[in-house]
């Protein structure tokens, strides 16, 4: 079993950084909107069924900001090139 996970990395301050985006933020506002100014990742995991917390990422990707994706989506590209051969 496969888990996908985009994440936000902030870096509101970071004026010079090269393809920034805008993304929703439950837990932080910039100027009472909840938005945060940074860059999104994908991230691909395999789950285990063992009763521990512990998991290790496959892949990880960086989704570019103003939603163009490629056909198939993020989540189809992670899963073809993210998952090790044979399982």
């Amino acid at each position: 079993m496969y888990a996908l996970d985009t994440s936000v990395w902030p870096r509101d301050d970071a004026e010079t950084s090269p393809a920034r985006g805008h993304y929703f933020s439950a837990a932080r506002h910039s100027a009472g909107k909840p938005i945060v100014t940074g860059w999104s990742y994908g991230w691909l995991a395999q789950l285990s069924f063992t009763h521990d917390s512990w998991t290790a990422p496959l892949n990880v990707q960086r989704v570019p900001a103003g939603g163009k994706r490629p056909r198939g989506g993020r989540g189809a590209d992670l899963r073809t090139r993210g998952a090790p051969a044979g399982r």
